[in-house]
């Protein structure tokens, strides 16, 4: 009976610690998964105030172009394209477009066509800001949006000013780490 009743009690020893172990290993498991998870929100709202953060002062740069160009009689002037051309080689702006009232525009690296179908456009043109959802580049595979601002003259919108940010560009600058 001795032996037996010391196999009953080993029994009996294993099975509460086997039943410890899997409580604990489930409870860590939980914990790991809530902890996981208030990171990863952490992180996604901080990526999300960087963004808007990049791609404010990106529309300022635009909008402040867009003031300047605002007080010329010619959007197309050599100054304002001399003006766009050196802003895309300082920014993060791929493509830098003046669009006149009519949809025409004139592209940074000398392109022209006629956006005045264009969703985006019409917005701009009725006084809004705009930036597209992503897309992804044709040319390059990459993804971008599209940014654009109202050119006022005398408090009537003109035409408009819009460029092509790449958000691959953007960085996290903190690594990502599990808690």
């Amino acid at each position: 009976r001795s032996r037996r009743q010391r196999q009953m009690c080993i029994r009996d020893s294993l099975s509460f610690m086997i039943l410890s172990l899997l409580f604990f290993l489930s409870w860590l498991q939980q914990d790991v998964e809530v902890s996981s998870r208030k990171t990863v929100a952490t992180n996604v709202e901080r990526q999300s105030y960087h963004l808007k953060s990049v791609l404010d002062i990106q529309f300022n740069y635009l909008t402040g172009m867009a003031s300047y160009m605002g007080e010329g009689e010619d959007l197309f002037c050599q100054e304002n394209k001399r003006l766009i051309q050196s802003i895309v080689k300082e920014q993060d702006l791929d493509l830098i477009g003046i669009m006149k009232a009519d949809g025409d525009t004139y592209y940074n690296n000398g392109a022209r066509k006629n956006v005045k179908n264009r969703g985006y456009f019409k917005k701009v043109m009725q006084g809004q800001k705009i930036m597209s959802p992503p897309i992804e580049s044709k040319v390059d595979g990459r993804t971008k949006v599209i940014l654009a601002v109202p050119i006022y003259r005398n408090g009537k919108v003109t035409g408009a000013l819009g460029a092509s940010y790449n958000l691959s560009l953007i960085h996290i600058s903190e690594p990502t780490r599990l808690a």
